[in-house]
């Protein structure tokens, strides 16, 4: 199993970065590849979600399960596509300081349709495209007058 990882050290409380990545259907306004997210049903602190993502210039339709662990962690496991399983984990690190350090993992799995390398440079530079829309979005949210 292919995984890659990124980290992010943000100046907020973690609660406040949980509750930023918790709101799934915020991503289109935030991250670059994301087009659609929506969810369609709710169970407890389990989310089922249907999605447009764009690989490069193909749109990718798929559904994902995402599982809240507020305030320490969300975990994204996507259905097929054509670029296979991919489980999406964020962390969430309270730091000494007040901030919060951000883990974000993307870990491949199998069932793509496509060659593996490249899954892999697809999910690379979407994970990177992730990481940095969250980054800008939550370093603008610190610079914000409202954060407490």
């Amino acid at each position: 199993m292919q995984e890659f990882r990124w980290t992010h050290l943000f100046p907020l409380a973690r609660e406040t970065v949980f509750q930023l990545l918790a709101d799934i259907e915020a991503y289109p306004r935030l991250i670059a590849p994301f087009r659609n997210a929506r969810i369609v049903r709710r169970d407890g602190n389990r989310l089922y979600v249907e999605q447009v993502v764009m690989a490069g210039a193909m749109p990718l339709r798929f559904g994902s399960t995402a599982l809240l662990e507020p305030p320490v962690a969300l975990t994204i496991v996507t259905d097929e596509t054509s670029l296979g399983r991919a489980e999406i984990r964020w962390e969430l690190i309270e730091m000494p300081n007040g901030g919060c350090r951000a883990e974000f993992r993307v870990r491949l799995g199998a069932g793509a349709l496509i060659p593996r390398w490249a899954v892999a440079r697809v999910w690379k530079s979407m994970g990177r495209q992730i990481m940095e829309g969250f980054a800008r979005s939550l370093e603008a949210h610190a610079k914000s007058p409202f954060v407490m």
